[in-house]
């Protein structure tokens, strides 16, 4: 289920989302939703390394 949510954006974020959307032709929704994307896959690989790195520690 989809929401609508709307929010008061500082005018260096809005500029940035205005070339975004000039540069790549997407939506600021789109844009949003492909940085949570992004920042959820680097949060996920930087979890993994931290896990490999203990389970070395464990190990030795």
């Amino acid at each position: 289920m989809s929401r609508l949510i709307s929010v008061s954006i500082p005018d260096d974020l809005d500029r940035f989302m205005l070339e975004e959307q000039r540069r790549t032709g997407r939506s600021a929704q789109e844009i949003i939703r492909l940085s949570i994307v992004q920042r959820e896959i680097s949060v996920r690989r930087y979890l993994g390394q931290e896990a490999a790195l203990f389970d070395e520690e464990v190990e030795r």
